[in-house]
């Protein structure tokens, strides 16, 4: 079975590093990963919830659920209770590991309790008739319903290798883990690196990150990076702002092992990637979704144009249509959760939109968010959200012109906020503009967009739907006094 044989492969030189000094070496972690893919066989599960913090366990219950051929849904503890419950009810899920026997009592009040090794406690019922192999992945969903995707595991086993023969590093990997190991690209970089003898640095979420702030602890990272042999991280564009900030502020750089930081998980701004250029941070924006297992195409050392999200990994087809959507074909999700199976053999829609310049793909923005002014001109948002970006008393803002006859932004101001230096900004920035994307008014946000007042998302993104309907009032006074001269 091809994930066994990944799993009885790995190279001796492999290594995790948790809790700053604690190294378990290769022999050690398939040994752990056995034991576990034993223990699972027993248990006639047929898919199990995974609600651990990052952790070495992590890695080895992902690891032997492959083996085992167990479906695996990792259970995001950054979730609500709410959003957990909905996931444990909606699948067929018949057991949930984690450290803590009391939250396992709660997910699961009917079930029967066991302890592991390596103080893992597994709650499990009758086994589902569940007869999906693969990964069960959640996003939060735009409307804060979690989705489901159905990720076999011989795609998964094919993404691993396309990734590492894409990236081609010329050393063996030091990766460092900061995102929760329920985020399917943090999980698939971890285990890659060890498939192919690099050593994952880990530490507890809250180490380097304050998931509830959504924020990076830029202090304690960048002593441990000082200290370790890190090379390799990955980053939100939030997250790299923060970092940038910081060093910029306190005149700090990164230590010279740093030498790949992957960029992913929404559209990146130029003027924070021209901000990482002259600290000469090595950034290697990459383009993905959980329907093609993460990553579709990543710029690497070899291969890296600014601006774009890099080529596409050899075993996906990509295409971009009339309306510059983007297609994709190979590797795809089996099905979303409760839907019917997707034909494989057709290209998939994946509701962004792009195109392909030299063999370099660029990303423009979501479909779903495109608006029609009311004079015909479509207009992405995300192209206005990065010309302002450069503006750096802006913490949110969010574009509001479909079906009006003009851009508007309804802007939430950091506390430097300086409204004579912003019209002045705006004023430049409309002048390289065309006009029909020029933006001829603004609302400044009453109080700062929180997730406390739901203005934003799980993400720390802004909740445009909710801001707008908070808004509207004022919109509907900006537009009605300025329609006429329109």
């Amino acid at each position: 079975m091809m994930s066994t044989i990944c799993i009885n492969s790995i190279p001796s030189s492999a290594a995790i590093c948790f809790n700053f000094k604690q190294m378990i070496e290769a022999d050690e972690m398939k040994q752990q990963v056995k034991q576990l893919q034993e223990a699972l066989a027993l248990t006639n599960l047929k898919c199990l919830g995974l609600y651990l913090d990052n952790s070495p366990e992590w890695l080895y219950v992902s690891l032997a659920t492959m083996a085992a051929e167990i479906s695996l849904v990792p259970l995001p503890l950054f979730f609500k209770l709410e959003q957990i419950n909905y996931i444990i009810s909606s699948t067929q899920m018949d057991g949930i590991i984690s450290h803590d026997p009391q939250i396992l009592s709660q997910l699961m009040p009917e079930g029967r309790l066991t302890k592991l090794a390596n103080n893992l406690f597994i709650i499990q019922k009758e086994p589902s008739s569940s007869v999906f192999q693969g990964i069960l992945t959640f996003t939060s969903g735009s409307t804060g319903a979690p989705k489901g995707v159905l990720l076999p595991y011989a795609n998964v086993v094919k993404q691993l290798n396309a990734i590492y023969a894409h990236l081609q590093p010329e050393n063996l990997i030091r990766y460092l883990s900061l995102m929760p190991f329920s985020i399917l690209l943090e999980n698939l970089i971890a285990i890659d690196t060890l498939l192919h003898g690099g050593v994952v640095y880990l530490q507890p979420v809250a180490s380097f990150l304050d998931l509830n702030q959504f924020s990076i602890k830029v202090a304690p990272l960048l002593v441990y990076l000082q200290t370790s042999e890190i090379d390799t991280l990955l980053l939100m564009p939030l997250f790299l702002e923060q970092l940038m900030d910081s060093l910029e502020n306190h005149q700090l750089t990164l230590p010279e092992s740093i030498r790949f930081i992957a960029l992913g998980s929404a559209m990146v701004s130029s003027s924070l990637l021209s901000r990482a250029a002259k600290l000469n941070l090595p950034i290697y924006q990459g383009y993905g979704l959980s329907e093609s297992c993460s990553i579709v195409s990543m710029n690497t050392v070899q291969e890296n144009k600014l601006g774009s999200v890099g080529k596409v990994l050899p075993h996906i087809d990509l295409k971009i249509d009339e309306q510059n959507s983007i297609l994709i074909r190979g590797n795809l999700f089996q099905s979303y959760l409760g839907e019917t199976a997707i034909n494989p053999d057709e290209f998939f829609d994946t509701g962004d939109l792009g195109y392909l310049e030299d063999g370099f793909l660029y990303f423009t923005g979501r479909k779903k968010n495109l608006m029609v002014l009311s004079n015909g001109r479509n207009v992405s948002p995300e192209w206005i959200e990065n010309e302002l970006s450069v503006i750096n008393s802006i913490k949110h803002l969010v574009v509001e012109g479909d079906s009006r006859p003009f851009i508007s932004v309804i802007i939430d101001p950091k506390p430097n906020f300086d409204e004579a230096l912003w019209l002045e900004r705006l004023g430049a920035i409309n002048q390289k503009l065309p006009a029909f994307a020029q933006v001829k008014a603004y609302l400044i946000a009453r109080e700062p967009f929180t997730r406390e007042n739901h203005l934003l998302t799980l993400k720390h993104r802004p909740d445009t739907r909710a801001i707008r309907r908070v808004y509207q009032k004022e919109l509907e006074a900006v537009y009605d006094e300025l329609s006429e001269a329109f």
